[in-house]
């Protein structure tokens, strides 16, 4: 009788997980685009991206990921003003390309639909971890 329980309890563990994969968004194939700074290290850029990855494959169901990458230097007065705004020691700002599916994701965006210049704003305390804390256009 128990072993019976444990199958039944390993099956729905599986089914989870595949249940899990095919609702979230796609990042497999997504491209990172190479940028140096003077401010971020390659880590430091690395990590946000992932922080925006993991959030993208939790939250944009029905879409895939195609490009990822960080906006540039050119933007650091843009990172100050929202450090500030924000109440953070650091701001990063990724920006990102993703298709969207027949179903809209969410039913938010529009299905079978191109998104390019898609924008991440993510904050953190100095050596912290990046945090999510705003995404869209603008």
């Amino acid at each position: 009788m128990g072993c019976m329980v444990v199958k039944k309890f390993l099956i729905c563990c599986v089914a989870g997980l595949l249940l899990f994969n095919m609702l979230g968004g796609n990042i497999s194939g997504a491209e990172v685009i190479p940028q140096t700074s003077a401010i971020y290290s390659e880590q430091d850029i690395e990590s946000a991206i992932n922080t925006v990855r993991t959030y993208f494959k939790l939250s944009f169901f029905d879409c895939t990921l195609t490009e990822t990458g960080y906006v540039g230097d050119e933007h650091q007065e843009e990172f100050a003003e929202l450090a500030e705004h924000y109440g953070a020691d650091e701001v990063i700002i990724i920006t990102s390309s993703f298709e969207v599916g027949k179903h809209g994701g969410d039913g938010s965006l529009n299905a079978n639909s191109t998104y390019s210049g898609w924008t991440w704003e993510l904050k953190r305390e100095a050596g912290g971890k990046w945090r999510l804390v705003n995404y869209g256009f603008g």
